[in-house]
């Protein structure tokens, strides 16, 4: 118990502590299986979960083409984000906490960033700038969304990449 009789603040405090450090190791185990994986399985995933059933699944008739941030599609960091691990609690970004956690979700970010770059070559995503943002995002072309629905988003990559 703390001096001032908090003994439900300290266990909450310790709870949360505890989630934050089990959610911690997750994102690093995250992050060193995604950094194992070839950039066609990695690109597959991203695909899969940034664009697909199940992932973010967005109408791409919804995404307008470089205009105002108005219709943008996804950006990196937020496709990034349903590839690491839910967290499970409510927490507030660039606190201390934060601090401890970021270079591991900035190092998924970066191999969501080559698995968004493999299915650029691929020709199954395009990246476009949308004016207002500032920030590239991406949209799923016919071909993409054709091999989500057909599940051979592996297949077409490989393809490419042995054309390469």
């Amino acid at each position: 118990m703390s001096p001032f009789g908090h003994k439900h603040e300290d266990e909450q405090g310790q709870d949360k502590q505890e989630q934050l450090k089990q959610w911690r190791a997750a994102v690093e185990a995250e992050f060193e299986r995604l950094n194992a994986l070839s950039l066609t399985e990695l690109a597959t995933e991203v695909m899969v979960k940034g664009f697909g059933p199940g992932g973010q699944d967005r109408d791409d008739d919804d995404i307008t083409v470089g205009q105002a941030n108005r219709g943008a599609g996804p950006t990196v960091t937020e496709i990034s984000s349903y590839v690491q691990p839910e967290r499970g609690f409510e927490w507030v970004p660039n606190s201390q906490e934060f601090e401890l956690v970021e270079p591991t979700l900035d190092r998924i970010t970066k191999l969501v960033a080559e698995g968004l770059q493999e299915l650029e070559h691929a020709s199954l995503v395009r990246c476009q700038l949308h004016t207002e943002m500032g920030y590239l995002d991406w949209a799923v072309t016919r071909r993409g969304r054709a091999a989500l629905e057909r599940g051979e988003v592996a297949d077409v990559l490989q393809a490419a990449s042995a054309q390469r």
